[in-house]
């Protein structure tokens, strides 16, 4: 099952699975590609975009996906500049991914 996210693009939903891209066919400089590994399964493209938009200018994002749609826990940000790229290196290689959960009762 895939996990779905949305965004607002030009004022209009849009619903991004994990094997979805956002910026797919952008031109990244060389040196602008990051590969980023051991993402976590519950990580969205959208999640994985606001992790790394702190950094520099974000043109795209991708998880890789299997068949199924499940993140393989692996994927690609590309930055528009090489110093964004390389200051996002510095700063989030080694560091550990949590997200703050909001749990509430289902009611039946």
């Amino acid at each position: 099952m895939m996990t779905n996210s949305s965004t607002s693009v030009g004022g209009s939903s849009v619903y991004l699975g994990v094997g979805d891209s956002i910026g797919s066919n952008v031109n990244v400089p060389d040196g602008g590609k990051l590969f980023v590994f051991h993402i976590p399964q519950f990580m969205t493209n959208i999640g994985l975009m606001k992790l790394f938009q702190p950094y520099g200018t974000v043109l795209s994002v991708k998880i890789m996906a299997d068949k199924f749609g499940k993140g393989r826990g692996f994927g690609f940000v590309g930055y528009a500049s090489v110093e964004s790229a390389e200051y996002a290196i510095k700063t989030l290689h080694g560091r550990q991914v949590s997200i703050e959960l909001s749990v509430v009762y289902h009611r039946s």
